[in-house]
């Protein structure tokens, strides 16, 4: 599973302490469905920008902090430290899709004809 790790502009505080640098890993399905299952699904069936707070929350770590992140942390933080992550969100799919891209265009090479004399 590919991860980005990064620092946030601003940093969440969180009892104190501002925690700046993060590791965000790809979404899987279980994230989703696991929302959806927890004490935060009715609230995130009713609001797409919550339930997008919580499968971040469920994605994101923080470096020193020694619990998970909650969708409370990330609704505390700075809407830039937010668009921050999800940027970073957009450059993970990226990266999968070039992954998956190349992985492709090799299998091609692999089984295609070998041209000669162009």
């Amino acid at each position: 599973m590919m991860r980005k790790k990064g620092q946030l502009p601003y940093g969440i505080d969180i009892d104190g302490t501002v925690y700046r640098d993060y590791e965000l890993r790809e979404q899987i399905v279980a994230d989703e469905i696991e929302v959806l299952e927890s004490e935060h699904g009715p609230r995130a069936l009713k609001n797409d920008g919550y339930y997008n707070v919580c499968l971040v929350a469920r994605r994101l770590t923080l470096v020193g902090l020694n619990k998970p992140v909650t969708p409370e942390m990330v609704l505390s933080m700075f809407s830039t430290d937010f668009t921050h992550l999800l940027q970073s969100s957009k450059a993970l799919s990226a990266e999968r899709d070039s992954f998956r891209d190349a992985a492709q265009a090799a299998s091609d090479a692999a089984s295609g004809t070998v041209e000669t004399g162009v």
